[in-house]
């Protein structure tokens, strides 16, 4: 199996992962999470397991350089466990002017796989961008299920885009692929077809 995690934040995805399908089962689990508290927990977590590899970069529809904006309980970004963090702006649990400019890339660029089992997308705004993108390039074709957690509720600036992905994927006849990822901690993750 290969196995990619959007938004890794600490692990908990991953640790599911290996409990549930078996570390013997699985190839390869590329993570990516943009905060560095977080990419420094993975980093010493998970630094004796060689079918682990973490990027210290954002995913999005586009490569560069963006501001990741804060969470309300950000406390200077020292700490692993932050989650929330957003590259939305006007995320409605945010600070709107703490942020830290991290790295951005598109996952059609940075993975370079035949087949993908897995993509979990937990990006706190950026899922639309990102489908959008895996849509447009013909990634799509290479992953077998994608689990994406939906933040239109906290995040305004996306619900338009959300009913123009979810019509893409209609179009393109590829809705058996999705899975809205309900999270509930790692003894309880949720994933339902989408409607």
């Amino acid at each position: 199996m290969i196995i990619i995690d959007i938004g890794a934040c600490i692990g908990e995805f991953i640790d599911y992962c290996i409990e549930e399908y078996n570390i013997e089962n699985i190839q390869k689990i590329y993570a990516f999470e943009p905060l560095k508290a977080n990419y420094n927990f993975l980093v010493e977590k998970y630094k004796n397991n060689d079918k682990i590899t973490i990027f210290n970069t954002a995913i999005s529809n586009f490569a560069g350089t963006a501001p990741f904006y804060m969470k309300h309980s950000y406390n200077n970004g020292n700490f692993p466990g932050n989650e929330g963090c957003s590259l939305k702006k006007d995320k409605n649990n945010l600070l709107k002017d703490v942020y830290e400019m991290v790295k951005v890339n598109k996952i059609s660029t940075l993975i370079k796989e035949e087949k993908i089992d897995i993509l979990k997308i937990d990006s706190e705004g950026s899922e639309y961008d990102i489908i959008e993108e895996i849509i447009n390039s013909g990634f799509y074709k290479e992953i077998s299920k994608i689990y994406f957690e939906d933040h239109a509720k906290k995040v305004p600036s996306i619900v338009n885009k959300k009913s123009k992905i979810l019509n893409l994927i209609k179009e393109v006849n590829i809705k058996n692929k999705f899975f809205e990822h309900r999270y509930h901690g790692i003894e309880n993750f949720k994933f339902i077809p989408l409607e």
